[in-house]
């Protein structure tokens, strides 16, 4: 999805992005240095995306 991946390039360094996961063409889990974790899914019939954000432990 283009959106994802221009959201990714555009943030990247400022999140500190270790690594992404995506579990299918609509779903992503970005995991950053922290500790930190965002889901991201694609809303394609909105165009939309959808982020969540999960804190360390």
């Amino acid at each position: 999805m283009d959106k994802v991946n221009t959201l990714l390039i555009e943030l990247g360094n400022t999140l500190d992005i270790e690594r992404v996961t995506a579990y299918d063409y609509q779903m992503w889990t970005v995991y950053m240095s922290a500790g930190k974790e965002i889901e991201v899914q694609g809303l394609d019939e909105r165009e939309e995306l959808l982020l969540q954000s999960s804190l360390p432990r």
